[in-house]
């Protein structure tokens, strides 16, 4: 079973001891009731406001009525326990005690909570007795001090559930204005059955359940943490009462409020029955909502029910997780107005439940935390980095956290020892509220410390002066981190071999150079500061001062010396060899740090006199590349006055060449193999091969060393080498299509660019007609050239280049490459029209030869719409004619959709497509008209769409139906061939809105375009399948219902039958002009007019559109129609017989004829 959960928004403060004996606190001679004392010191007894209305809580009283809740109302000064719960609330010191309760948990996002772990039992479990047997000060025997103990049990609950504590709390305020002290507390119960009495003590001690029964027996089915052992033997309480503890009993009822508050203060004073006195009456208080202003204590309850009260987790016995009226109860109390200024210390908090509101009531259920009101703090710092034998720099802070006066009794330090009493402190006696005082000291690091250095301080201070008064202690620690410094820098431990001084050759010819290398090591500790060297060496002018080494780091600096003339070199001596010494010297110091760290090294080189002179030379080419072989010559030549054994031949590219066998990249050999020497005035050569690497550096240097010595101790080394000079030749060779999409006709044009990506010249040929040229590194070319044509029939046109490049001829070098570039052009395709009239090639010698119109729209590659543009019109004759790159723009993009169509149909025309499906440039194929659509797709194959009128709309709208189209997909290369055939008459009708357009009232061209297809006179242009409105109207005219409309033959007058006849076509009253749309008889006239005219201009007429122009015509007869007034307008729906409905179906029937969707096979 788990602890009843305690929270505290403090920070924690360690109590080490409890009271031996008792401190008197005040004395019960002369203490009032709070609230009700007269004159002397204000702050005690006599409260300016009232706990319950100070602004530091809300105590909440509305309309006269306690209204207890725990949720912080933003519009009331001070906090509530929903602060206190969630650690935002102005106490300094609270208590937060979630108890368990029986047999139950809470259930969904709230903390589980286990069944009851702890309440009273026994009979000394009782508010007048002690927490221990024996009781009082100095009790010893168990019949001392007769009374008590307190216990628990865990088994067997007998917890009435109004008496079982769900959560109980407290905290304690500074109030500003007045400096009083004033505890605030409260519980709920798991259930309200009228009236309950509780209970609350303040102890000074630290109280605690001990996890033992009374016989020292650990408690069962806790680890001995609580509860009872498997004989159910009560557990016991650690603690015990002090002078001064507070006690507060209450009772309260639902729908009463709080009854009785008796506020109480226990005196250890020894009485009757040799134990202390216990419980002294102070004071009473009542209910919040019935005291008057000052009031120094009062409580309220939950009167009613709040929607979301408790903020905090709850749940009764019903399974609510809100409260029900007079479960929850809080109070507040003046605690300064009750004791004085110095209240003193109080260390736990007890809720309890009671049988009634008697001293000796029987305990129920208990809920028990800690209520710091008293602390002390200890803050500990010291220097972050020292080292043996420096001094570490301490200092102690002493904080009392509390809210009263505390005692020093001792300050330790683990290290320092007794600081209680030490020399720079300004810690006395005793520290106030809210005090400190500091101590400093300082203490030498010494050999065999810890690292890190961890020193700890210990302080304990007391409630009172008294050493064995109630203790407050703590402690705290600091580290300092001890670092190593040390350096190498060459000397005798092994550990330092690589560092120090050394140079190199040690042995060499006058005239030789030296290269010396200082070696310094940082190898002090990772914490130890950076080190801050200074190096010095003064033969080699060497002097750095500042340098800044860190853990690990290590310092070289490398400088060469010629030994020219060692006569006059204060380093060297003479003494059978020439000897030259030199010594090196470091001095560090850590950052920050006093201390020096020191070291020297020295290094002698012998110099060999000039009669022990070799000569070394190496040759080679001065241009080469990767992937070629570069020869080499070394020649070697002894010019001294000694015989020389050739000890190291070696190259820094193909290795040893000592013996001159065992190296394949030799070509030739001759010098002598030890113990052969090379005699005086001896010379000899070696040849050798090395192939250049694609990963060589550039420039190339090949190092060739021979190492020699003379019998008698003498050696020394010479070294040659030779730097080739390495080019990287290369280009890049691209060809583009610059023309694409390429005409049928030719040509095609492409660019050739040719560029030099290497580091060298080049000599370029190309073919293509490009030829040879220099090219310089870095630069590019460009060439135009093409292919010439025709490529019809073929998609695509590829062409190719190819290109070489030699090296010029200073390099010496016979290296070349080639490469090839090509592309691809897609070749345009083309449209082309065969265009016969009455099924003639409509050119001459043709009869009925006239002008035809098509116009090109480039759809692009998703479909067709009327908006895509036109990108060529042509007109007929000639009978065959092209959209092709002779007429540019119009070839045309593979691939792309295309819309072709023959616009501007005369009347009674037909309009027939065939296409070519199996590209033998004949049309072979009939391609159909679909009625009644403006677009139709591209079925693949043939690659074309059926026959469409682009105009199209359905009906009310008004369209000419003159046009008609194809929509295609232009193939690569190839010439989309369509033969489109008009023949009269016979053909199709045309629009309302074309004959009211077709006339002499238009205002348009239409007249010239009919004269010249047609004919100067009415007769010739009817005979011709190109007649207007004005030709269809000639006497003896048309008759629609009464209405006869002439036409004479003057084609540019209007005269007034034609007028007529456009205003009808428009529905227009011909006298008023007056839009009549919506009288169903106009509408018939209109659709009827236009019926007649295509018939008299040639259009074929099937027999429902004839049946439909009858009986139009004999329904506009009945009705009287004569092209004026109303008709079936106005609600006007039949006239003789006949209706609104019949006159639009007839006009339904003959708009389908003249729209050219009726009369479709």
């Amino acid at each position: 079973m788990e602890r009843n959960k305690v929270v505290i928004h403090k920070r924690s403060v360690a109590f080490a001891r409890r009271f031996l004996t008792s401190v008197a606190l005040l004395g019960l001679s002369g203490v009032t009731a709070l609230g009700c004392t007269s004159g002397g010191d204000e702050s005690v007894g006599s409260s300016v406001q009232a706990v319950h209305d100070v602004g530091l809580f809300e105590l909440d009283v509305v309309d006269g009525t306690g209204d207890g809740n725990t949720m912080d109302d933003v519009l009331v000064p001070g906090d509530d326990w929903e602060n206190v719960f969630n650690g935002t609330s102005g106490a300094f010191a609270t208590a937060f005690i979630q108890d368990t309760f029986a047999n139950n948990e809470i259930p969904g996002p709230f903390e589980g909570r286990t069944p009851e772990i702890s309440f009273f039992t026994g009979g000394g479990s009782k508010d007048t007795e002690c927490l221990q047997d024996p009781c009082g000060p100095g009790a010893s025997d168990p019949a001392d001090g007769a009374g008590g103990p307190w216990l628990y049990d865990t088994f067997n609950d007998q917890v009435p559930d109004k008496n079982d504590i769900v959560n109980a709390f407290a905290a304690a305020y500074d109030d500003p204005n007045d400096g009083h002290t004033i505890f605030y507390f409260g519980l709920d119960t798991y259930a309200e059955q009228g009236s309950n009495n509780v209970g609350f003590w303040f102890f000074r001690q630290p109280v605690t359940l001990s996890g033992q029964t009374a016989d020292g027996d650990p408690v069962a089915g806790n680890d001995g943490i609580l509860g009872t052992d498997d004989d159910n033997t009560p557990g016991t309480f650690i603690g015990d009462h002090s002078d001064g503890d507070i006690f507060v009993a209450a009772e309260f009822t639902m729908g009463g409020g709080v009854g009785a508050i008796q506020v109480y203060r226990w005196d250890n004073t020894i009485g009757p029955g040799n134990k202390p006195v216990g419980p002294v009456l102070l004071v009473g208080g009542a209910d919040c909502a019935n005291v008057a202003a000052g009031d120094d204590v009062c409580g309220v309850i939950n009167e009613t029910t709040k929607t979301g009260d408790p903020v905090f987790p709850y749940l009764d016995k019903d399974g609510n997780t809100e409260y029900d009226p007079a479960v929850f109860a809080e109070f507040g109390l003046d605690i300064t107005a009750l004791l004085g200024q110095d209240i003193g210390c109080f260390s736990s908090f007890v809720a309890e439940t009671r049988s009634s509101q008697s001293l000796t009531a029987q305990l129920k259920d208990f809920a028990l935390g800690a209520f710091p009101v008293c602390g002390i703090e200890v803050t500990k710092e010291a220097d972050e980095l020292s080292k043996v034998g420096d001094d570490v720099n301490y200092s102690v802070t002493v904080e009392n956290t509390g809210r009263a006066t505390l005692y020093k009794q001792s300050i330790t330090d683990s290290l320092a020892g007794d600081l209680t009493n030490a020399a720079n402190s300004d810690c006395g006696a005793s520290l106030a509220p809210g005090a400190s005082c500091t101590i400093t000291y300082s203490r030498t690091v010494e050999e065999g410390d810890d690292d890190p250095l961890v020193n700890t301080v210990d302080i304990v201070y007391t409630e009172f002066a008294d050493p064995t008064s109630l203790e407050f202690t703590d402690s705290d620690d600091a580290e300092t981190n001890l670092f190593q410094p040390s350096i190498c820098f060459g000397g005798d431990d092994p550990d330092c071999v690589a560092t120090g001084k050394s140079a190199s050759p040690t042995l060499l010819l006058i005239g030789g150079n030296v290269d010396y290398t200082l070696t310094l090591e940082n190898t002090s500790s990772g914490d130890t500061p950076t080190l801050v060297c200074d190096i010095s060496d003064p033969v080699l002018e060497i002097d750095r001062k500042g340098v800044m080494l860190m853990p690990g780091d290590t310092e070289v600096i490398m400088k060469g010396k010629m030994f020219s003339d060692p006569a006059n070199d204060p380093s060297c001596s003479f003494d059978g060899d020439i000897e030259c010494t030199n010594t090196a010297t470091v001095l560090c110091s850590p950052e920050g740090f006093p201390n020096e760290l020191s070291g020297e090294d020295s290094v002698t080189i012998t110099v060999i006199p000039e009669e022990q002179a070799l000569s070394v030379a190496k040759n080679g080419p001065e241009i080469s590349k990767a992937g070629d072989t570069v020869e080499y010559t070394v020649s070697i030549n002894n010019i001294g006055a000694l015989d020389l054994t050739l000890d190291s031949i070696t190259d820094s590219l193909v290795g040893d060449l000592t013996d001159g066998t065992t190296n394949g990249a030799i070509t030739s050999f001759d010098c002598p193999v030890a113990p052969t020497k090379l005699l005086i005035g001896e010379s000899c050569t070696i040849t050798y091969e090395y192939v250049v690497q694609i990963d060589d550096p550039d420039p190339l240097l090949n190092t060739v060393t021979v190492e020699f010595s003379d019998g008698f101790g003498g050696s020394g080394t010479l070294t040659d080498g030779h730097t080739v000079d390495l080019i990287d030749p290369s280009f890049t060779v691209t060809k583009t299509c610059t023309n694409e999409p390429v005409p049928q006709d030719g040509p095609a044009t492409f660019l050739v660019t040719i560029a030099n990506t290497g580091d060298v010249e080049l000599i370029v040929t190309a073919d293509d007609g490009i030829g040879t040229f220099p090219l310089a590194a870095g630069d590019s070319k460009d060439f135009d050239v093409s292919k010439p044509g025709p490529f019809a029939g073929q998609a695509t046109v590829s062409n190719t280049v190819t290109a070489s490049w030699v090296l010029p001829e200073f390099t010496g070098l016979p290296n070349t490459d080639e490469a090839m570039a090509s592309d691809t052009c897609v070749v345009a395709g083309e449209a082309k029209i065969i265009k016969l009239t009455q099924g003639e090639p409509n050119e001459s010698p043709n009869p009925a030869t006239q002008n035809w119109v098509f116009q090109l729209q480039d759809c692009g590659v998703n479909g067709c719409t009327q908006d895509d543009p036109v990108i060529g019109t042509v007109m007929s004759p000639p009978s065959m004619v092209a959209f092709d790159a002779d007429l540019v723009p119009y070839q045309l993009d593979p691939y792309r959709v295309y819309r072709l169509c023959e616009v501007a149909i005369p009347a009674a025309w037909t309009n027939t497509w065939m296409g070519d499906a199996n590209d033998d440039g004949t049309p072979e194929t009939l391609i159909p008209f679909v009625p009644a659509v403006n677009d139709d797709p591209v079925a693949v194959p043939p690659g074309w769409s059926n026959v469409f009128d682009p105009m199209y709309a359905p009906p009310p709208a008004i369209y000419s139906n003159d046009e008609r189209c194809i929509n295609f997909v232009a193939d690569a290369g190839a010439t989309e061939v369509f033969e489109i055939n008009n023949e009269f008459p016979g053909g199709e009708p045309r629009t309302i809105g074309y004959w009211k357009n077709w006339d002499s009232c238009s205002g348009g061209g239409q007249v010239d375009t009919a004269i010249e297809n047609g004919g100067g006179t009415p007769a010739e242009r009817l005979g011709s399948g190109n007649a207007l409105l004005d030709d269809v109207l000639q006497a003896p005219g048309i008759t629609v219902g009464l209405l006869n409309m002439i036409a004479d033959d003057d084609v540019f007058d209007c005269d007034q039958g034609t007028q007529d006849a456009v205003n009808i076509l428009d529905k227009r009253d011909i006298a008023s002009g007056k839009k009549k749309a919506n009288d169903a008889a106009y509408g018939l006239a209109a659709q009827l007019l236009a019926a007649i005219a295509n018939d008299t201009a040639g259009a074929g007429v099937c027999p429902e559109a004839g049946q439909a122009v009858i009986d139009g015509q004999m329904l506009l007869v009945d009705i009287g129609f004569t092209g004026t007034g109303d008709y079936f307008s106005k609600g006007t729906t039949e006239i003789n017989s006949r209706t609104k409905q019949e006159a639009n179906e007839l006009a339904g029937i003959l708009d389908s004829y003249n729209n050219g969707t009726l009369c479709v096979p």
